[in-house]
């Protein structure tokens, strides 16, 4: 985007596209996880840490994705104007509810992410379904791209059996339904 921001001509609008917080505020929670991971586990994992974003103070428009809070990260960043959207549904995903066994359905949890597992708090949920071996919990994304921590969970968690990691999971597939 900054790139491209820069090379533009004087005539053309710069709208940037935010699915989340700023970098800085993704860093600092970031930061505060691993840190904590860290001293409950006894490791020395290093934070996945996004690189600075100026993008959205060289915009013209802001569109971001996220809830108050999210948009808010925003405001020390960038005095353009701002359109909010709502998290997007995927098209083409059938839902499956007027089947559902609800009595099946009550003892089988997702977590699902495309990225961040640490930030996200992966550890907590596992250390917590470990411990209930009578329900079933199922990860969908991408958390093999933190390796370090991954590593980490798959060496303590993901051999109990009632854990599966399943990783990208398109949610319009029949996998995800």
């Amino acid at each position: 985007f900054c790139s491209a921001a820069t090379a533009r001509r004087p005539s053309c609008k710069a709208i940037y596209f935010g699915t989340g917080a700023v970098a800085s505020q993704t860093n600092l929670a970031q930061l505060r996880r691993t840190r904590d991971f860290n001293e409950r586990f006894g490791t020395s994992l290093s934070p996945a840490l996004h690189d600075e974003d100026t993008g959205p103070s060289m915009a013209d428009h802001l569109v971001v994705i996220g809830d108050d809070w999210v948009v808010g990260t925003y405001a020390g960043f960038s005095a353009a104007d701002l359109t909010v959207c709502p998290n997007p549904v995927v098209e083409g995903v059938v839902s499956t509810i007027d089947q559902k066994d609800f009595a099946v359905a009550g003892k089988h949890f997702l977590w699902m992410a495309a990225y961040g597992g640490l930030r996200r708090r992966l550890d907590v949920v596992l250390e917590a379904f470990h411990d209930i071996p009578d329900v079933s919990l199922w990860i969908c994304g991408g958390v093999h791209h933190e390796k370090e921590f991954f590593s980490l969970m798959r060496s303590r968690f993901l051999s109990a059996r009632n854990i599966n990691y399943l990783g990208w999971v398109d949610v319009a597939s029949d996998q995800y339904r």
